[in-house]
Parts: structure tokens; C-alpha cells; sequence
């Protein structure tokens, strides 16, 4: 059982390294949207607005993925492991 549990260690450092990757990705969104509303005073606040938004739901959407499909990982290898005992101890 050790390698699930390895394994959902590896899902939650794998959510830390996605949002951690995903901040610089945030301040590029902020200038492209930025340059889309030069010249108008609330720009600066709708551009931040719109990279935070966006920005936070694709992170919270890869961190999803991610985290869940090793759990799904950990869950099919211990299943899997458990067949396996099962089937040298009747045989």
C-alpha cells in the first residue's frame, strides 16, 4: 500500500508545482489583456480582474485534473495489488 500512498504525496506536490508555475503565467495574462484596454482609466483594475478570473480558473481546473487523476491512479494500483495477493493465495 505504500505506492498509493506515495502517490497522493506525488498529487498534492504536483498541486504546489502547478500553482506555483502558474503565477508568472498570470502576469503575462495581465499584460495581454492590459493592452487591450489602453487608454481607458479602469483598464488597469478590468485587466487584473480578468487575469486573476481566468488565471485562477485554469490553475484550479489543471490542479483538479491532476490531483484527481492520481488518486485515480492510487486507487486502480491498489486494486490491482489486492487481485494480485488474492490470487497467489488461492492457488
Amino acid at each position: 500500500m505504500w505506492v498509493s500512498l506515495w502517490l497522493k504525496r506525488v498529487a498534492v506536490a504536483a498541486v504546489v508545482v502547478t500553482i506555483s508555475a502558474s503565477i508568472p503565467g498570470i502576469f503575462r495574462m495581465q499584460q495581454i489583456t492590459l493592452s487591450l484596454f489602453m487608454g481607458k482609466g479602469e483598464g488597469i483594475f478590468i485587466s487584473w480582474a480578468s487575469a486573476l478570473i481566468v488565471g485562477g480558473l485554469t490553475t484550479a481546473l489543471g490542479c483538479f485534473i491532476l490531483y484527481f487523476s492520481m488518486n485515480a491512479l492510487a486507487s486502480i494500483l491498489r486494486v490491482l495489488m489486492e487481485m494480485e495477493f488474492n490470487s497467489r493465495d488461492s492457488s
